[in-house]
């Protein structure tokens, strides 16, 4: 719990923003920690190799792997695993039209565009992290989370990708929690003014 604690704190002055334009900064920090995260997955993989092919002394070896299926996703589980994450996402919705709004009038056209421009990013770095994680770690051996495969290794390669994700997760928390902000705040305002009324 004091993780969580220190956390919080650090990150309060940042998700009290009252204006959205105020978390640019960390919008700026976040793509460059996503495209920093993939840069570093490409690094690695194409210095050890595949999960099926290593690099050794310069030569691609292959790699021969015992498999023991404890359990084997389903057809059905699969798809719903797939859904899942889908679903999860496309939970940016959610804080659309909360950012919309505070948004300035000459900016508003254009959102239109920077939802699109945002998708096709999510798209394609979700795509390249699934094929290098794939490549990296075996198909079989791909937890629900990459972090903890990331975790397994104590390698310095590692130990970057962790820092990465920390400051993805550090700059990801504003954004998730500025519609649920301003709908609370909106609660509060509505309580209090039909009180004076």
């Amino acid at each position: 719990s004091f993780y969580v604690l220190s956390l919080a704190c650090l990150i309060a002055p940042i998700v009290s923003r009252k204006h959205i334009a105020e978390l640019k900064i960390t919008t700026y920090i976040l793509f460059a920690g996503v495209i920093s995260l993939v840069t570093l997955l490409t690094i690695v993989l194409a210095q050890n190799g595949s999960y099926e092919y290593r690099v050794e002394n310069g030569l691609i070896e292959p790699i021969v792997h015992t498999v023991t299926e404890d359990h084997e996703i389903g057809v059905f589980e699969g798809v719903m695993d797939s859904i899942n994450i889908a679903v999860a996402s496309q939970g940016f919705v959610i804080a659309l039209f909360p950012i919309y709004s505070s948004m300035s009038e000459a900016a508003r056209p254009k959102v239109m565009i920077s939802v699109t421009t945002a998708l096709i990013f999510t798209m394609s770095t979700y795509t390249c992290l699934s094929c290098i994680s794939i490549a990296v770690f075996g198909q079989e051996n791909i937890e629900h989370s990459i972090f903890d495969n990331i975790k397994m290794d104590d390698g310095l390669a590692s130990v970057g990708l962790r820092v990465l994700f920390l400051i993805i997760f550090f700059c990801n928390i504003p954004f998730v929690f500025f519609a649920g902000k301003i709908a609370l705040l909106s609660v509060v305002f509505q309580s209090c003014y039909k009180k004076k009324t």
